[in-house]
């Protein structure tokens, strides 16, 4: 279990600094010059450091989520929604830390990229929650 929600997170991790640079790209007007690399690395780097408290945010998430009586699809979805929602938590709870309390076009200039990456990685990885979650039904089943 917990390993799916590290998988994920880390595929988001990879997903973000793409999505972001293509921000970025759109705004400036300039698209993959020499500077991608330098660009995707150190935005890597950041988005894993940054998103390291949504890991274990997420694992409780997925916990729960697991545990819920609803239909496979349901959960899925539900799962999909929550990931989207992490990022804009995660800006929140940095805005109450910095006693900052206005939002701007640039905050979601951040926060969508991320939260468009989450949703990316729960795609990408729709056959393995499937997988992980009816295999702990056919083991609590089978207890």
């Amino acid at each position: 279990m917990k390993l799916h929600v590290f998988y994920t997170w880390l595929v988001a991790n990879l997903i973000h600094p793409v999505i972001l640079y293509i921000r970025v790209g759109s705004i400036s007007g300039e698209f993959f010059n020499d500077s991608f690399l330098q660009f995707y690395f150190l935005g890597f780097f950041y988005s894993m450091l940054f998103s390291l408290p949504l890991l274990v945010i997420a694992w409780g998430l997925f916990y729960l989520v697991r545990k819920t009586e609803m239909a496979l699809i349901s959960k899925y979805w539900a799962w999909a929604f929550l990931l989207m929602i992490l990022p804009f938590l995660l800006w929140y709870i940095i805005f109450l830390f910095l006693d900052y309390h206005e939002y701007s076009k640039d905050d979601l200039d951040i926060i969508l990229p991320s939260s468009f990456s989450a949703l990316a990685a729960v795609l990408a990885r729709y056959s393995f929650f499937f997988k992980i979650l009816s295999e702990t039904q056919t083991n609590q089943s089978g207890n």
